[in-house]
């Protein structure tokens, strides 16, 4: 029987969960993103660099994808504890 870690998921399963926390997000959602930024700051009429629009962009898509792997974590913990 495989070892199990403290998350109840054998190191197989843990691994394809986890596997994409570590990689950056594409660079076309990050320059969608960028831009989303870019036209909200536009419109309210606040002046700012596309560097910064950038650099927020790509910390925003990250959190946002380590929320979401963090969830996709959970659940296939509880989907292996029902599975035992």
């Amino acid at each position: 029987m495989a070892r199990k870690n403290k998350t109840g998921l054998k190191p197989a399963a843990l691994k394809s969960a986890t596997k994409s926390a570590s990689t950056r997000p594409s660079e076309e959602r990050v320059r969608s993103r960028a831009y989303e930024i870019y036209t909200e700051r536009r419109h309210s009429g606040v002046y700012g660099h596309a560097t910064d629009d950038w650099i927020a962009a790509e910390r925003q898509l990250q959190a946002r994808d380590k929320k979401a792997q963090d969830s996709a974590v959970v659940a296939a913990a509880f989907m292996w504890a029902e599975y035992r």
